[in-house]
């Protein structure tokens, strides 16, 4: 379909696969290059769908397309499975790069282990890797109306993963290890994002679906272990993470309710406040370890489950407590004393 609007801030014309259309005549539409457009019934003037056929951009498209977006200052490189838009360098790209197919066969692998079919992503798989922090800021509130915390971020609506360059400008040369140079917590930031990209295009989850954020972040926060020994700096999935199971300890011994375990997976506020996000993402990334290692049937079931939800189908909070509940039983209490006894065994 090709839809002529007057919304603002976007195109004049956008086409694509209707993925939901409203009663009122709204429509959602998926473009060839996997962005997402939501268009309202009152901004559309026109729509024609006629000899139109869909089909995803080739990774050389897709370059052209973010190149023309972000400017001249800008060069693409390619890899087998992603698209990267630079001004911040070849090699810092090519470096990247190499990380990010390191990660797409670590993935893959890790979850092939744990019985989950995954599907080839639909897209090239877009990743934007900008040298100045303002740039970088810039294109945050253009493209997601806030300029997140990190250094990096994915957008569902987008499907692409924006980064600011990890490496010190003063440190870097053409001579230089990036492997070096890049810290362990720059790593984090890159695998945690494309992780984030790679379960959303490969059918772990479902894009602009009621996804809970306790599994989407600790999913994320699992694939965390960089690795900066190794040349692409990132080797396996699943190590314990130190800050985290620190930080829960903590949580837990000072602030953690009786009802912690029930208001993470039933709601996602908890994510969203500065004074328990830190403590729900430490809870959220042990939460999927101890299902990963100690429910393993049940916590696959669960995620296949989710990924038949559809976009824009949010469910309730009691919708996402029941579908817990379901996957991994009615007794939150007992599960709860179990997750305690096995962050206390990682702890040690």
């Amino acid at each position: 379909m090709t839809v002529r609007s007057e919304t603002a801030g976007l195109p004049a014309t956008v086409s694509g696969a209707v993925i939901l259309e409203d009663p009122q005549g709204g429509v959602l539409l998926l473009d060839r290059g996997g962005r997402y457009w939501s268009l309202p019934a009152d901004q559309i003037r026109e729509k024609t769908t006629a000899g139109e056929t869909f089909g995803p951009l080739t990774g050389e498209k897709l370059g052209e397309e973010l190149r023309r977006e972000l400017g001249s200052s800008f060069e693409v490189v390619r890899t087998e499975h992603y698209v990267l838009c630079t001004d911040a360098g070849r090699k810092f790209a090519e470096w990247t790069g190499r990380l990010l197919e390191r990660l797409y066969v670590g993935f893959e692998e890790e979850w092939t282990k744990a019985g989950v079919e995954l599907a080839e992503a639909p897209f090239p798989l877009p990743v934007i890797l900008f040298a100045r922090e303002a740039d970088y800021r810039e294109y945050a509130r253009r493209d997601v109306g806030s300029v997140p915390v990190d250094m990096g971020y994915y957008s569902s609506l987008t499907n692409r993963v924006a980064l600011r360059d990890l490496t010190p400008a003063s440190n870097r040369n053409p001579d230089s290890d990036l492997s070096k140079i890049v810290s362990p917590a720059n790593v984090t930031t890159l695998v945690h994002e494309a992780t984030h990209q790679l379960a959303f295009n490969r059918g772990l989850h479902v894009r602009l679906a009621d996804n809970p954020m306790w599994l989407t972040e600790g999913v994320a926060m699992y694939f965390e272990s960089p690795d900066l020994r190794n040349s692409s700096g990132w080797k396996t999935t699943g190590n314990v993470n130190r800050t985290r199971i620190q930080r829960f300890r903590d949580y837990a011994r000072n602030r953690r309710r009786r009802d912690s375990l029930e208001t993470l997976v039933r709601a996602n506020d908890r994510f969203a406040k500065p004074d328990t996000a830190a403590d729900a993402y430490a809870e959220g990334w042990l939460l999927v370890h101890f299902l990963r290692h100690k429910h393993p049937e049940e916590y696959v079931a669960f995620l296949k489950t989710l990924a038949t939800k559809q976009p824009l189908d949010i469910g309730t909070d009691e919708d996402r407590l029941a579908a817990f509940r379901t996957a991994f039983g009615g007794d939150l209490s007992k599960l709860d004393k179990e997750l305690q006894a096995y962050a206390s065994r990682l702890a040690r």
